[in-house]
């Protein structure tokens, strides 16, 4: 088992499998609770979710804590899992501005060393405020929404620097995440249009794959203007994010190719016999 080095929890080793299921609908403490009491938990009987960690830095926001974010998932027509993260990420506030940013990150693993991650899906849904401000022909934006994520495949991710909170804070870029040990490291990012209930998606293509991942998310909301006199109110929210897995099982023979060859083994054995009761 590979550790994920960031945040500031203690990470259990372990390469058992675990006797906890992890808890479908749990919330995020539930699922941190169980990586340091426990190493991790299962999902299905092929996959372990591992390393869970979140943080939360807000100005002028209400803060989302890890008992806020409900952990749900699924499985996919491959059997790999799909996760969603339901939690209210808001910046609305009667002031200049204001920022909310959560970093969540876990490690997801294949008991089977023949299985490969192939690709990354990314999800979000919320709303944002409409470009209501006009200067000299040019529409500001009122407020933001995204969620930039990192995966590191057969690697670790950690944030280069984790104990100085401010690089949570906006703007934010990929060069603030590595990916260490010799791992894939691909990431994107996916910002809100203005608008209610808008969804925004990215695929992101893992290359030569590993049966390990890492994935670090970070999920922002910026209230970036108020102007009560002109009736500019910004707001930005996050209600859910999804992840989805891909990948297959890599160098292992067609069934079909297995029973030729048995059939082929015994055919052998049957031919070698005779010439033997022959002579």
């Amino acid at each position: 088992m590979k550790n994920l080095g960031i945040f500031f929890l203690p990470l259990v080793l372990s390469t058992v499998g675990y006797a906890a299921a992890c808890p479908n609908g749990g919330t995020l403490q539930q699922y941190i609770n169980l990586s340091v009491s426990s190493g991790g938990c299962d999902v299905g009987s092929d996959f372990i979710l591992s390393n869970w960690a979140y943080v939360n830095v807000s100005l002028f926001s209400n803060p989302v804590t890890a008992n806020d974010i409900t952990v749900s998932y699924s499985m996919n027509g491959g059997g790999v899992p799909q996760l969603t993260f339901a939690a209210n990420w808001l910046a609305d506030v009667n002031l200049l501005t204001a920022n909310g940013v959560g970093v969540l990150g876990f490690s997801l693993e294949s008991r089977n060393t023949n299985f490969q991650f192939s690709s990354v899906g990314l999800s979000t849904t919320g709303s944002v405020s409409q470009e209501a401000l006009n200067l000299l022909g040019i529409k500001v934006p009122t407020a933001a929404a995204s969620v930039t994520e990192v995966n590191c495949v057969g690697g670790l991710a950690d944030l280069r620097d984790s104990n100085n909170l401010l690089v949570l804070t906006p703007p934010l870029n990929l060069g603030d995440i590595a990916c260490n040990g010799g791992g894939i490291q691909a990431g994107t990012s996916v910002a809100l249009a203005p608008g209610t209930g808008i969804n925004a998606n990215a695929l992101i293509n893992l290359g030569p794959g590993d049966n390990f991942v890492d994935t670090i998310k970070i999920i922002s909301v910026s209230d970036l203007l108020n102007i009560g006199i002109l009736g500019v109110n910004g707001r930005a929210q996050i209600t859910s994010v999804s992840q989805t897995f891909d990948g297959q099982i890599q160098g292992v023979p067609e069934p079909g190719a297995v029973l030729l060859t048995g059939f082929g083994l015994v055919s052998l054995a049957l031919v070698r016999v005779r010439r033997r009761s022959v002579r």
